[in-house]
């Protein structure tokens, strides 16, 4: 079906997403899912070299922290983009589907995708960082990266929207079929083949998405041009729904160490909350659950057994009723099914106080924001009222004492008016001394 360069086999389609990272492998036996826990590349290696021809087996796209379970929080590398094509649902042959996909690659000018694979009944179409993106939980700006990459994400599905490309194959902790497993809904074997080069920066595959997105603009007065520095590592900051969900996830994460390490009140409300957010990146009830039990055993307290992380279902089932009514699709913002609250409602909810909104990102209230825009004023030279009027009291007394000195040196109304760059009327109260 499609001629290519190279072919990748189970263990060089790990090391092409994996190297030097961590990963997991997950099964489908006698049609129940196995979740499997991360491990670091070597040991992942070790166990697909005795995979070969394995049955329905599942590899996470991005890397996940080392013996953690597969959900967006524990995502700690960003490497990869990916497509989806169902193609057998919008009634196209993989060979038809591959063309249009390859039309709209050269229609919309996009780098051509690292992988392509024949996955049994569809398509893949993988794009791969050549330096992945880290999203550790240290790192100050994760949940821009994290909203940057499902922004485009998302870009790059809808653009491949009419070849058949899955909707809900687009959290960063999705699982896609390794390669040299066998497809037993199809009894075929998953291939992946070498298409283009890794792409060269973050931004890359975004940029040219953008481009076809008017609704997506850059800030209208930007600070000061500065010529950037050239780094693979930039990341294109957006402000939208994405970032706002990663921000207050990382907020309520922060609020259990402020109070302590652990959460003791409020549990609850919090889980909920957290579980409004992350629903916001989970496409698959799975990955929501394990993202929710994941936060529960690192942020709550459950030594009372008043909580089970084992079954965080029992919790959040308005939001996992929500999340059906739209099957899990990536959000559209307007009208969407999904839980929306207001800032001050979950502060509210969860009793943050003043002290602690310093320490926290999106989840501040007006007061807060306040501070923060006034400091961030001052930081760029804009001066206080008090500055100002301070200073120009001080500019009116200068230009009313050279106004005399010049008028006794004979010039006329006009020439003071005009060295001055003042008005007449002004000029007048100058030498009246009414300024």
């Amino acid at each position: 079906m499609f001629q290519a360069q190279l072919y990748f086999d189970g263990l060089a389609h790990v090391a092409e997403l994996h190297k030097g990272g961590s990963c997991s492998i997950q099964h489908v036996i006698d049609g129940e899912w196995f979740e499997g826990l991360s491990k670091p590349f070597e040991q992942i290696a070790e166990e697909v070299s005795f995979l070969p021809f394995a049955e329905d087996t599942y590899l996470t796209q991005q890397s996940i922290i080392p013996f953690k379970k597969r959900c967006v929080d524990n995502v700690c590398k960003l490497g990869s983009y990916w497509v989806d094509l169902d193609c057998y649902n919008v009634g196209l042959s993989k060979e038809q589907a591959l063309t249009g996909a390859l039309k709209i690659i050269s229609d919309l000018s996009l780098p051509k995708p690292r992988m392509i694979a024949d996955s049994g009944r569809g398509l893949y179409l993988v794009w791969v960082l050549a330096k992945p993106i880290s999203t550790k939980k240290s790192v100050k700006n994760r949940s821009e990266r994290m909203a940057a990459w499902q922004n485009t994400e998302k870009l790059l599905i809808d653009a491949f929207n009419s070849v058949g490309a899955d909707p809900k194959a687009s959290d960063p902790a999705r699982v896609l079929r390794l390669a040299g497993s066998v497809n037993t809904k199809s009894d075929s074997t998953v291939k992946y083949w070498q298409s283009g080069h890794k792409l060269k920066s973050f931004s890359e595959l975004s940029t040219a998405l953008q481009a076809i997105q008017p609704d997506i603009k850059p800030k209208a007065k930007p600070a000061k041009q500065r010529t950037p520095k050239k780094t693979i590592y930039a990341v294109n900051t957006i402000r939208n729904r994405y970032t706002l969900a990663a921000n207050r996830m990382a907020d309520i994460q922060s609020l259990s160490t402020l109070r302590g390490g652990l959460l003791t009140d409020y549990r609850e409300r919090a889980i909920y909350i957290y579980a409004v957010e992350a629903a916001y990146f989970c496409r698959e009830r799975t990955t929501l659950l394990n993202n929710i039990s994941q936060f529960m055993t690192d942020c709550l307290y459950l030594g009372d057994n008043k909580y089970n992380a084992a079954t965080p279902e029992k919790y959040i089932k308005a939001v996992l009723d929500r999340c059906e009514i739209v099957n899990y699709a990536a959000p559209t913002f307007d009208g969407d099914a999904r839980y929306k609250h207001r800032t001050l409602t979950i502060i509210e909810w969860l009793n943050i106080t003043e002290l602690e909104q310093r320490s926290l990102k999106a989840v501040v209230g007006s007061a807060e924001k306040y501070k923060r825009k006034t400091h961030k004023r001052r930081i760029s030279g804009v001066k206080t009222i008090e500055e100002h009027l301070y200073e120009r009291k001080s500019n009116a007394t200068n230009n009313a004492t050279q106004a005399r000195e010049l008028r006794e040196q004979g010039f006329t109304l006009a020439k003071i008016q005009e060295k001055l760059g003042v008005s007449r009327v002004t000029v007048h109260k100058y030498l009246k001394g009414t300024v």
